[in-house]
């Protein structure tokens, strides 16, 4: 091959190893936010938990806006009020709301599980496109 020939393979090699290096950024950063996501479903799992040790009545704090709360007195202890989008809320009792919320952690987990698969191909083509580039540098020296 001619020296030409070999700079443009080396290039093109190392591009497509830039390539993989992005994706696999990528691949990481979704892993971390699905890792917040499970980490808010567990804290959202307890709190439906908490509520549902509620009795009518009992004074509760309520959300205004992050960080301000309002005393209440709780008046329906077996149903919750749920957002589904455009500003439509739906009636759930407590246990239904906990079988989407798990439905949301099962979805996650597949996700999680997908997206480490994906990493590992990656990491695995990364090693074999590395020892690929360390080869044609060591050849391009050689000439």
């Amino acid at each position: 091959m001619t020296k030409e020939s070999d700079a443009q393979k080396l290039q093109e090699k190392y591009m497509e190893f830039q390539t993989m290096q992005y994706q696999m950024q990528e691949l990481q950063q979704a892993n971390e936010k699905v890792d917040e996501e499970l980490i808010n479903l567990k804290a959202l799992k307890q709190a439906l938990e908490d509520f549902s040790k509620l009795k009518e009545g009992d004074e509760i704090l309520v959300t205004i806006a992050n960080g301000i709360f309002a005393k209440a007195k709780l008046m329906d202890s077996k149903k919750l009020k749920m957002s589904i989008g455009a500003d439509i809320t739906t009636t759930k009792t407590v246990d239904g709301v906990k079988k989407f919320v798990e439905k949301q952690e099962d979805s996650l987990k597949a996700l999680k599980e997908k997206l480490n698969e994906d990493m590992q191909n990656i990491f695995s083509k990364l090693k074999n496109s590395e020892k690929e580039l360390k080869k044609l540098i060591k050849e391009e020296k050689e000439e």
